[in-house]
């Protein structure tokens, strides 16, 4: 269908090509990149008859400092003009969105002034019942097809509230590897049902039994409910200490628990007798499951079971990349039937799961399935026998193949998000029949009036001969020929728009743009399988290979900028966060390139306190494979060698370090590294964001990083002192008094 592909093509230059252009537009400002309308993760769903789609959008308001969650309706058979569609539902939270059997009502979680509603909402009128009211915190929840069954979870029971107050009381007893803040939060399933002779609902916890749960405080976590359309079997994720029969033995569970937990299980649980039975044999890992239409059967993506032959192949190839983590990313597609717990593979090895589900459109357990094989490549699969078999295909274009977002479709029609680097995030359709896409939506059309600075793929290795890759922002107004400073930032990206970036935190790649730098967005190789034999370097302990790796990646990717004749080696400055955070520490600490300015986000990990800090077993577990040992005995040398704080005198570059509350241990995990730069006379910034999530969530939040990012870069970088932000007055004297520290360093 290449002429498709070429419709579909022109279709989106000419559509990007308003936001593209340059005349009339004004700077851009970070105040818009927060203001970027989102269409939620997973909340994308299309009506079973296919006329309609609802999808939450994510519209944050610096007015308010609130996030408001909007649920649409769009009528998918008007397709001449581009348009929302009509809002439902708005509220300061919104997930869980789910059709109905009859293709009328929309099921969702609203979170408002600490209530939480299970609403179902009538898309013909708008009108809603409150099928449940709770003011503990539901976490997530299930329904049924018909809406009468409701299966949801929740934390701080009573009985956990009354441990807690009882250790506050008399105090409670240290376990080594366990944080001591008392008793952890507990997680408790219900079941709500509707009785149909007074319309009313009742709820009861579902007490359950078996899989070791003798007591449900033995369960850290129950996610990924998932009721079947009869609302009588439920899936889920089960994380606690049980391990089925045989699994002790096997490596890649041996890896987990080296990890610190043993590997997540899928569970069925009869929810008349509260029995829960092992789903599938395997560990499962970030995968979607999909019933049915007729409850008999579910397919899941997951690993072939623990005692194949299959199995130990993917295990093998797990531990080898390093990637114990993501289980279940790649792995093939399997049916269970739900009555004899039978099963039938339906494909084989799989790319990375997609959000929404890899089966988009299933009826009956013994009919077709219509499944999404690549983000743009939709299969009709038909069982025959034991086995399936492809009845046909259909190919569409996705732009930004961003698997972020769901796809959903029928035999019809395909609704998806489209987005690229420069094209802000709106749904298309694909019409299968007639081969023809339509662009519904329009989320952010005062995006069409800012500059954008222009995106190119670039692509290099580093020294050891490993695959790198990263979007380069060139700075608006770029001139062949001028060289511009540059702040390189690392993460792992997906094509989704950029303004900041998915992760919120720091990260201002279009603001940084706008005001003349160039931009690397470099692709942390970790997360890439093409680098995984190549981060295994030969002569560093543990797994500090990884570290090298990345520093040698961008210390390359200067070097081809610099070539290029795009960039001033003078002028250079490198962002990390979470993970990166603690490379661009390690690279700071170790490497010989002289930054003209660094920041670093919400780390602090591999330094001597943050490993006993939280007292806690994984992070015990995580360091000792880092750096290949505890900061003890013999591995001793280790830590002194490679651990950031340790080694802060090397640090010849101001940084600025931000920290969030992702838990009571964080901004203490950060002193270590700032006092110990500060100790010795080096210009450190550390700012703290008490009520900030590890990705900043709230409004005035993520503008206060943004803009404090891209001042810290002008001031260290360019010479430059913006207007003085009202909530920070003292920014710029600070600042300064750290730049008088700049000429000890150079002195040094």
């Amino acid at each position: 269908m290449p002429w498709v592909k070429f419709v579909f093509a022109c279709f989106l230059v000419v559509s990007g090509a308003a936001l593209a252009s340059s005349a009339s537009k004004r700077p851009l400002a970070v105040q818009d990149c927060v203001r970027t309308r989102r269409v939620v993760g997973r909340e994308l769903a299309l009506s079973p008859d296919g006329n309609h789609v609802a999808f939450v959008v994510k519209a944050p308001d610096v007015r308010t400092n609130k996030n408001n969650y909007q649920v649409f309706v769009r009528d998918l058979r008007r397709r001449q003009h581009r348009e929302n569609g009509r809002i439902l539902v708005q509220s300061e939270f919104v997930s869980g969105l789910r059709w109905l059997a009859d293709g009328i009502r929309v099921a969702i979680l609203t979170r408002e002034q600490g209530q939480n509603e299970i609403r179902i909402v009538n898309t013909l009128d708008g009108k809603s019942e409150v099928a449940l009211r709770n003011s503990a915190q539901i976490e997530e929840f299930s329904i049924s097809g018909n809406g009468n069954a409701i299966v949801f979870v929740t934390q701080f029971q009573a009985r956990d509230l009354a441990a807690r107050r009882n250790a506050e009381l008399y105090g409670f007893p240290v376990v080594f590897g366990v944080p001591s803040s008392g008793p952890e939060p507990e997680f408790v399933l219900h079941a709500t049902k509707r009785d149909t002779g007074n319309a009313t609902w009742r709820s009861n916890e579902v007490k359950l039994t078996g899989l070791g749960m003798i007591k449900q405080s033995s369960t850290r976590r129950l996610h990924s409910l998932n009721l079947s359309p009869d609302g009588r079997q439920l899936l889920l994720v089960v994380m606690n200490d049980y391990l089925p029969p045989k699994w002790e033995s096997n490596p890649l569970v041996q890896r987990f628990r080296e990890l610190g937990s043993n590997p997540p299980l899928l569970a069925l649980v009869d929810l008349a007798t509260g029995d829960i039975r092992l789903a599938f044999n395997a560990p499962y890992r970030n995968g979607v499951t999909t019933w049915a239409g007729d409850s008999h059967a579910f397919a899941v993506q997951i690993n072939s079971p623990i005692d194949s032959p299959e199995f130990q192949q993917e295990a093998e190839s797990a531990i080898k990349s390093g990637e114990i983590g993501r289980v279940g990313h790649e792995a093939p597609l399997f049916v269970v039937n739900r009555g004899t717990m039978s099963f039938s593979r339906v494909l084989p090895k799989l790319p990375r799961v997609t959000v929404g589900g890899i089966p988009v459109s299933w009826e009956r357990s013994d009919g077709p399935m219509l499944c999404r094989l690549r983000d743009n490549i939709l299969v009709w699969m038909t069982p025959s026998g034991a086995a399936w078999v492809e009845r046909s295909r259909t190919g569409f274009t996705l732009k930004g193949n961003n698997a972020n977002y769901p796809t959903v479709a029928d035999d019809r029609t395909v609704v998806g998000v489209s987005e690229d680097p420069t094209t802000p995030p709106d749904l298309f359709l694909y019409d299968i029949k007639s081969k023809s896409t339509t662009l519904l939506t329009d989320l952010n059309p005062e995006l069409r009036e800012v500059e954008l600075g222009g995106v190119e793929n670039l692509e290099w290795k580093n020294r050891y001969g490993a695959h790198a890759n990263g979007f380069l922002i060139k700075p608006v107004g770029y001139r062949v020929g001028s060289r511009y400073p540059l702040v390189i930032i690392t993460k792992f990206w997906t094509n989704s728009f950029i303004c900041d970036t998915d992760y919120q935190t720091a990260f201002p790649p279009q603001p940084l743009a706008n005001v003349g730098f160039a931009v690397l967005m470099a692709h942390d190789p970790i997360n890439d399988r093409t680098s995984a034999e190549k981060l295994r370097l030969e002569g560093h302990p543990g797994e500090m290979s990884e570290a090298f790796n990345w520093m040698a990646m961008v210390e390359s990717a200067i070097e081809l900028l610099v070539n290029r004749g795009l960039v001033d080696i003078e002028r250079v400055g490198l962002m990390g966060f979470s993970r990166t955070s603690w490379k661009t520490d390690f690279m700071l600490t170790h490497s010989d390139f002289r930054f003209a300015a660094a920041s670093s986000a919400d780390s602090g990990i591999y330094n001597y306190g943050s490993y006993w800090l939280s007292n806690q077993a994984r992070t015990h577990s995580a360091s000792e494979l880092q750096m290949g040992g505890p900061p003890y005995g013999e591995a001793f040398k280790n830590w002194l060698a490679y651990s950031p704080a340790f080694n802060a005198g090397n640090v010849k570059v101001p940084l600025l370090m931000e920290y969030t509350r992702e838990d009571a241990n964080t901004v203490s995990v950060a002193h270590e590294f700032y006092t110990a730069l500060r100790r010795q006379g080096k210009p450190a910034e550390l700012y703290y964001y008490p009520l900030g999530s590890h990705i900043l969530d709230k409004p005035l939040e993520r503008i206060a990083s943004l803009q404090r990012n891209v001042d810290w870069f002008r001031f260290w970088i360019q010479g430059y002192e913006g207007d003085t932000p009202e909530y920070d007055p003292e920014q710029y004297s600070r600042w300064r008094g750290l730049r008088r520290l700049t000429g000890q360093l150079r002195s040094r």
